[in-house]
């Protein structure tokens, strides 16, 4: 797995979904995406960032590279997610108590 880093602009925890943006940091490459985060199922969801403020080179990607970086990063970034949720919002996931 390659070593990334990732930093979130622009979110917000709306009763479970999470919303933004992130910059995500690979080797020399720079990755603008917007995301969405159902925490409940959690279902991560990637699409190009359309906000100049953040995506100021208007860098775009093919769906098919969107679906590669899901798939390589996918795990990671909920792990990024979750951390920050729990840094920032103290939110904890329910354990399951079958």
């Amino acid at each position: 797995m390659p070593k990334f880093d990732i930093q979130f602009y622009d979110v917000e925890f709306l009763d479970g979904y999470f919303p933004g943006t992130f910059f995500l940091f690979d080797k020399n490459e720079r990755v603008v995406l917007d995301f969405g985060y159902d925490v409940e199922f959690e279902i991560l969801t990637l699409q190009n960032c359309k906000n100049p403020l953040y995506n100021s080179f208007f860098q775009y990607y093919r769906s098919e590279q969107i679906a590669d970086l899901q798939c390589d990063y996918s795990e990671q970034i909920k792990i990024r997610i979750r951390e920050y949720l729990l840094l920032n919002y103290r939110h904890q996931e329910p354990k399951d108590e079958y």
